[in-house]
C-alpha cells in the first residue's frame, strides 16, 4: 500500500470545480479546502494501477498553481537495493 498527501495551492475560482474533478480519480480523496485556496489531497494506490500517473494527473489539472507533498507512505518490503 502506498499512499500520497498533497497540499495543493490552486486559482480561486478553480477551487471548487478541481476538488471534484479530483474527487473522481481513482484512489483520490479530497479532504479539506484551507483558507487561501488550498486543498487537502490524498491519493492512494489503486490494484493493478500504478501511483505515478494520478499524482501527476493531479498535479498539472488546470488551476493548479503549486503542490507540495506533505506524507508519504508506502509498507512494501523493501527492495534488495534498499536493503543494502
Amino acid at each position: 500500500m502506498k499512499i500520497l498527501s498533497l497540499l495543493l495551492s490552486v486559482l480561486p475560482n478553480r477551487l471548487e470545480p478541481l476538488a471534484a474533478e479530483l474527487s473522481v480519480l481513482p484512489g483520490v480523496r479530497v479532504h479539506q479546502t484551507l483558507p487561501g485556496f488550498k486543498l487537502v489531497v490524498t491519493i492512494e494506490d489503486v490494484p493493478g494501477q500504478d501511483l505515478m500517473p494520478t499524482l501527476s494527473a493531479v498535479q498539472t489539472a488546470a488551476g493548479v498553481l503549486c503542490s507540495t507533498l506533505t506524507y508519504e507512505y508506502c509498507d512494501e518490503a523493501l527492495s534488495a537495493e534498499e536493503r543494502t
